[in-house]
């Protein structure tokens, strides 16, 4: 998932030795200080990719595109760019070389058909962390934060069973980085090159710097924000973490039927509450919200236009609260 450690477990695997062509890779900025480690190349065609199948980050695909996308690599338009992008990897690098986007979260059913058999390293961190994140950068609100978890987290899983994977936490790596980068050597040297996990370790710590944290979880604050499959999802999450283990039985941590249509909605009013933010900024937040509710997410389109009888009430508590 965005937001959760993805940055710093892609320099530890830079430092332990792989090849990311971190030369094109999207430039640092003031959320990601030390660089995305993302290639360039790459996100724009998952981007693209995301968008044929109905959708983007922040949208995911249904469950069922995942036959679509996965049809999608046996056209040619597709799988020639997808499989130029590989063959550059190998060509520059002639060893292990990795990539790293959240949106491959979500594109596991393309990639899949196209590449050999990669190596997965799956960031954990803290839900409510990671809802802190994307409100300061993308002013999402925590409900659809905690449902892009859920659905990014689940994929992964779904899609990974019984595949080379490490589940490593952000906050265990912080808080103990030389066991962790320890053991993240050794996964990756599992399959070789191999490389002394306990000196690439040292080298790989050198990344790893608290003051990089900027939003932590409160104490128990991420339990009640969570639904009950979500809290199992994340305890699931943290036994793959503690134990080592790289499967996990999902069946109660599945996304609630209607999960897409619930996103939408609040995607809906989340973007029609920061309008009236900007349409009516002497408002207070309480009459903001008041407001957003009365207007009925049915008279929403897909650009928040207001129409018809509701908004006709919008307009008449808005001016109420004006001249009241």
């Amino acid at each position: 998932m965005h937001r959760s450690g993805t940055s710093l477990m892609a320099e530890l695997i830079h430092r332990w030795g792989a090849f990311g062509r971190v030369q094109e890779c999207l430039p640092s900025n003031q959320w990601n200080a030390r660089g995305y480690w993302e290639l360039a190349p790459l996100v724009d065609f998952n981007r693209r990719l995301l968008r044929q199948a109905g959708s983007n980050w922040s949208f995911p695909p249904s469950l069922k595109s995942n036959s679509h996308l996965a049809a999608l690599a046996s056209h040619s338009q597709w799988r020639d760019e997808a499989l130029s992008l590989i063959a550059s990897m190998n060509l520059d690098c002639g060893h292990n070389w990795f990539w790293k986007d959240p949106r491959l979260s979500l594109l596991l059913p393309f990639w899949q058909q196209l590449w050999g058999q990669p190596r997965y390293v799956i960031c954990l961190r803290d839900p409510f962390e990671i809802c802190r994140s994307l409100q300061e950068r993308d002013n999402l609100s925590y409900p659809v934060s905690m449902m892009l978890w859920h659905r990014y987290m689940i994929s992964i899983l779904e899609w990974t069973r019984g595949l080379p994977a490490i589940v490593m936490s952000y906050s265990k790596v912080l808080a103990y980085p030389r066991r962790e980068c320890e053991r993240l050597a050794h996964f990756l040297s599992s399959r070789g090159p191999y490389r002394d996990p306990v000196k690439a370790a040292v080298e790989m710590k050198k990344s790893v710097d608290g003051k990089l944290r900027h939003c932590q979880a409160d104490s128990g604050r991420s339990a009640g924000l969570l639904t009950r499959r979500q809290r199992n999802l994340q305890k699931a999450l943290e036994f793959m973490a503690d134990s080592g283990m790289a499967d996990v039985n999902l069946r109660n941590c599945e996304l609630p039927i209607g999960w897409r249509a619930r996103l939408r909605a609040e995607l809906l009013l989340m973007r029609g509450q920061q309008r009236w933010n900007r349409l009516f900024p002497d408002l207070r937040e309480t009459d903001t919200l008041a407001a957003s509710y009365a207007s009925g997410l049915g008279v929403l389109d897909v650009n928040t236009q207001f129409s018809g009888h509701n908004g006709a009430l919008l307009d008449s508590h808005i001016g109420m609260r004006r001249a009241g």
